[in-house]
């Protein structure tokens, strides 16, 4: 049999042929995506240089030629002069001349010698030198990181990601302040504008947490505004920023331990939970990383920390701590000790606004990148989260306190708690129903309410399910009214918030209302397994898993 010969790509890039792996182009970039990977300069677009040593009798007579030389006029331009450098890119019609003090290395960290032509050989574009790594193709990602900027170009469209992030300082950033949005914003522009060539080796690392960041945010407004996601953002998805994540390593396992690396692990684990099991791995270890990293913050590394990123630091301490006892009340094993007692220890987040924060000079991203028609630097929604917190906190005192009290007093002191902490919301968080609402209160507000009030109706219930002893009869009509009126609240509250509002919190609200309901039929068996409800609680029902309904809106994930 003969052998089939197959034809050498005579267009392949330095690069690709060296390492002998195809050379591939996407559609609209000059760049193959080997280079595009290792973050080097791709040679494509040049024409090749020749295979094979220097001709030695081309290298004697350059040699020679430079010997015997005579140096040019006074008057002479410099660009009359024939002789060349190796590390030149200027051509010549005429033979080379090399300088006989010229060197070549074959180190792999040094620019590789460019090829001299023969006499006679047509004119030829060399190209500059290159730093090649002398670590496998393999580890390549971990060696070359300028490429961060075009990973975010490969996910999607700029104009799209600053849409995705536009929406996530408006619905999502009231829920969770853990970014100050200009300076965010300001940094976005400046990595996306960004040439590879102009970033230092040493920023290359925090360049890919960046990058990292960034996506996760992404997935966490996917994962939050489910409904608009899915119609507006494809190609972005959830499992397509974790494969990104994962792909080229941008939030490496261990660190390093710094704000960029715990917010991104938090959006993460948070983002997966709307959509994952409890069950997948996955979810507990970015959490857990996120935990681990900002216990290691707080504990060595806040004193050294400037007053913006210690805010920072004590507002992801909280919603981390609030996720570890959400877990908890559904039935699992805190994920550490983030510990509940460590936060209490270490002091709250104040009610500091993106203005008390800017750093000097206060950065000015382009307008292009901020939220449209919002204007919340003004605005401070910490005092929303650290009510939050306080809510579930109550929670987790109950728990500690069952062991030393009767049931009906834990029960009694617990609701008491959540009552103090409602009436001591401030105005612009305060429920008002179709009220006038303060000149201060923003949509921002709205979501936080959302969020608030439905979650003390859940943490009421959940407690009213764990303490409400069945046996002391007297007990009964009371916690049964605790009932009716926890259902009656969650539904002025659903049905008088807009859509979009409720939208904005995101799967969180689905398990509270499914709780709450479930308690609520509950009480109305009276642990029967068959029994006549009447029609106004069935009406109650009814409307609660019509409005489940809408919510808990479910799009495809793989949709890419």
């Amino acid at each position: 049999m003969h052998r089939v010969k197959h034809s050498r790509n005579q267009n392949a890039c330095d690069i690709c042929r060296s390492r002998r792996v195809k050379c591939r182009f996407s559609q609209g970039i000059e760049v193959c995506d080997g280079c595009l990977f290792l973050g080097t300069e791709c040679t494509n677009v040049r024409p090749r240089r020749k295979r094979g040593p220097p001709n030695r009798h081309a290298v004697r007579a350059a040699e020679a030629g430079q010997a015997g030389s005579v140096q040019s006029p006074a008057g002479q331009t410099p660009g009359a002069s024939r002789s060349i450098c190796p590390t030149s890119n200027i051509t010549s019609n005429a033979p080379a001349s090399i300088p006989s003090n010229t060197s070549y290395s074959i180190a792999p960290d040094i620019s590789p010698p460019q090829s001299i032509q023969p006499p006679n050989s047509p004119p030829q574009i060399t190209s500059p030198p290159q730093t090649l790594s002398p670590n496998p193709p393999s580890q390549a990602v971990f060696s070359f990181s300028s490429s961060e900027p075009d990973i975010l170009a490969l996910l999607a469209p700029l104009s799209l990601i600053k849409t995705v992030l536009n929406d996530w300082f408006t619905h999502i950033h009231p829920l969770a302040p853990i970014l100050h949005r200009k300076t965010f914003l300001a940094r976005v522009h400046a990595h996306t504008h960004a040439h590879p060539a102009d970033q230092p080796h040493k920023n290359k690392t925090s360049a890919r947490l960046f990058t990292g960041l960034v996506i996760s945010i992404l997935a966490a407004t996917c994962a939050t505004l489910r409904r608009k996601s899915f119609a507006e953002y494809h190609p972005v998805t959830l499992e397509r920023c974790k494969h990104f994540i994962i792909t080229y390593d941008l939030l490496p396992y261990d660190g390093p331990y710094c704000l960029d690396w715990c917010i991104a692990k938090y959006n993460l684990g948070t983002a997966a939970t709307a959509y994952g099991n409890m069950s997948d791995p996955w979810i507990w270890r970015v959490l857990g990383e996120s935990m681990t990293g900002v216990m290691w913050l707080v504990a060595f590394r806040a004193e050294a920390m400037e007053v913006a990123d210690q805010e920072v630091l004590k507002r992801l301490c909280c919603l981390l701590i609030v996720c570890q006892i959400a877990i908890d009340m559904i039935g699992y094993q805190p994920m550490g000790r983030l510990a509940v007692d460590t936060a209490i220890s270490h002091s709250l987040p104040r009610p500091l606004t993106d203005r008390d924060l800017d750093p000097p000079p206060n950065p000015t991203p382009s307008s292009e990148l901020l939220p449209r028609g919002a204007d919340d630097d003004n605005v401070s929604y910490v005092p929303g989260l650290t009510h939050l917190l306080q809510i579930f906190l109550t929670w987790h005192t109950c728990q500690t306190d069952r062991f030393y009290y009767p049931p009906l007093q834990v029960l009694s002191t617990g609701l008491s708690r959540i009552r103090s902490t409602i009436d001591s919301l401030p105005p612009e968080l305060r429920w008002r129903g179709g009220m006038s609402r303060p000149q201060n209160a923003t949509r921002g507000h709205d979501i936080q309410i959302a969020n608030i009030f439905i979650t003390s109706l859940y943490v009421r219930s959940n407690l009213l399910q764990q303490f409400a002893t069945k046996g002391e009869r007297e007990r009964e009509p009371q916690h049964e009214e605790e009932h009716h009126s926890i259902v009656n609240d969650l539904l002025e509250v659903l049905y008088h918030l807009p859509q979009p509002i409720l939208e904005a919190n995101g799967y969180s609200l689905i398990p509270k209302i499914r709780d709450i309901g479930a308690a609520y039929l509950e009480v109305l068996q009276g642990g029967a397994d068959v029994v006549a409800i009447d029609d106004e609680a069935k009406g109650k029902l009814e409307r609660l898993l019509r409005k489940l309904g809408v919510l808990d809106f479910i799009p495809d994930l793989t949709t890419a």
